[in-house]
């Protein structure tokens, strides 16, 4: 299969010094800029050969091919059987001794050592300014596994892994369209890093696609190791504790978004996919959603965003009364607390913000450390810390009861980007009480709110359908209606087709 047709905003591989030219019919001259280009490293390997007493080279790179693959290049060429051949054609010296190898045919030496750099095993012959390409890739990959971070108890088990050949896959068996395209680009001047953006032709609306495609072009980093990278590099607010795109490791979410009208970009060497544009409502979204009975995926949506607000609010709430409106508080649940704070040798923010920060201390430590230890670690150390805390007289038990369940809270907000920025904010919060108490949390939600309306990711406000309001989607935002009933994509996305199908009645 011939690949000439890819786009590619590739930077330039020709060390400093070096110009792009043609390739040259001296075969000595190919293999010396080739060993300019690459120096002395390791694995570039340079096979002389003769093919009917012609001078012929093989150049290839050991940690990019398979030699198995090496050796049924070298046997048809030494073969009579193939002798007396048009070196000239390279198209037809190919098909009659390579038929099932994807394959380029190569002119300019920057494309040579592009080729090589992607697993292509190069044939050289004396006297012939081209160079045929063969694909011979042996990148080793992990197998597909179950998501790690975004677990779901029903529904597919698949997630994405570091092979990007691997994750196109994933996604094209799930959608089995024409109208399917995947755009290639190659990103970070010194990684070279492969790009793919994906999105659905008859679907999605072009306005969004052309600007994203744009930024991506236009990007220039120098390194790109994961799709991390890019969040932070194509977002319209970059200094914003918001994520402006989903990341999702999970091929039936990516699926989803693109049948919704969205844009998926997926990196090669990253499990994580990213979806555009995303608003703050999606980011409690699960795809699991789907996969249960609507009435069970309102309840859980209404606990997610109940979860929200115990995230951001309950630590500072707790701290605001306490200190400065003591008088909200219930007699009987006052004078417990105060019994409890007795001993307390600390002021409550410092109470707060002692067990807080030890709290993200053990969670940051379950993280990095084992997975054999990290478990224990996370659990013991909240259980035994906490009680040995309580009864030493630093904290109180109540004040263990809030962080505990602060805790447990983050946790259900189904994207790990979002449950960060939701634990960042809430250390806001805590210093906005303790300086003013309930007028310092409204004052503090009051810039949140200004902050997430400025909000734009790809030009879509971030708190779309609540602000601007959209009577037809804000319906979606609570409730998961029926698939009967699920007939209409996100009016804000401007698909190209907004209906899932046509809703008509038929009579008998």
């Amino acid at each position: 299969m011939n690949n000439t047709d890819q786009a590619t905003t590739r930077n330039s591989l020709l060390p400093e010094g070096m110009n792009n030219a043609p390739l040259s019919p001296i075969l000595e001259t190919n293999l010396d800029n080739l060993k300019t280009a690459f120096g002395n490293t390791l694995d570039i390997r340079f096979d002389r050969t003769l093919v009917d007493r012609q001078s012929a080279l093989i150049c290839f790179l050991d940690s990019m091919t398979n030699a198995q693959e090496i050796d049924t290049i070298r046997q048809p060429l030494l073969s009579p059987a193939h002798a007396s051949q048009d070196f000239n054609d390279l198209e037809h010296f190919r098909m009659q001794l390579f038929p099932g190898f994807s394959y380029l045919i190569v002119t300019e030496l920057e494309k040579a050592l592009s080729c090589l750099l992607d697993g292509y095993a190069l044939l050289f012959f004396d006297q012939i300014d081209k160079a045929l390409a063969l694909s011979i890739v042996n990148l080793k990959s992990r197998s597909i596994e179950e998501p790690t971070t975004q677990t779901i108890i029903r529904g597919p088990k698949d997630s994405f892994t570091e092979n990007l050949q691997t994750n196109i896959s994933l996604v094209r068996r799930r959608i089995k369209h024409t109208a399917l395209r995947f755009e290639f680009l190659q990103l970070g001047k010194d990684t070279n890093t492969s790009v793919v953006m994906a999105y659905m032709q008859n679907i999605a609306n072009e306005h969004i696609v052309a600007e994203l495609r744009l930024r991506l072009q236009r990007l220039q980093i120098g390194a790109l190791m994961d799709s991390s990278v890019l969040e932070e590099s194509l977002s319209d607010n970059m200094y914003s504790p918001f994520p402006m795109f989903l990341n999702t490791e999970r091929p039936d979410t990516a699926a989803g978004s693109l049948i919704q009208g969205k844009i998926v970009v997926i990196v090669d060497g990253s499990p994580f996919a990213i979806i555009a544009p995303a608003v703050f409502n999606d980011f409690f979204r699960s795809q699991e959603d789907y996969y249960q009975s609507y009435l069970m995926s309102m309840f859980i949506r209404l606990i997610r965003f109940i979860s929200l607000f115990l995230v951001t609010i309950l630590p500072a709430f707790y701290l605001a009364v306490t200190t400065y409106h003591q008088e909200l508080i219930p007699s009987l649940l006052l004078i417990t607390i105060v019994s409890q704070r007795e001993l307390v040798p600390f002021p409550t923010v410092i109470e707060v913000l002692l067990m807080e920060t030890t709290f993200e201390i053990l969670r940051e430590a379950g993280i990095r450390m084992p997975r054999a230890v990290g478990n224990a670690v996370s659990i013991v150390g909240t259980l035994v810390i906490g009680q040995a805390a309580v009864e030493a007289g630093i904290v109180s038990s109540v004040m263990v009861i809030i962080v505990s369940l602060t805790g447990i809270a983050s946790f259900v907000v189904p994207v790990y980007s979002m449950a960060l920025t939701l634990r960042l904010l809430r250390f806001m919060l805590i210093l906005l009480s303790a300086a003013l108490g309930l007028y310092g949390i409204g004052f503090g939600l009051i810039l949140i709110m200004i902050h997430l309306v400025k909000l734009n990711s790809l030009g879509i406000p971030y708190l779309t359908p609540l602000a601007p309001s959209s009577r037809r989607d804000i319906i979606g935002v609570w409730i998961r209606l029926p698939y009967p009933k699920m007939f209409q994509r996100s009016f804000f996305l401007k698909t190209k087709s907004p209906l899932y199908k046509m809703n008509k009645k038929t009579k008998d």
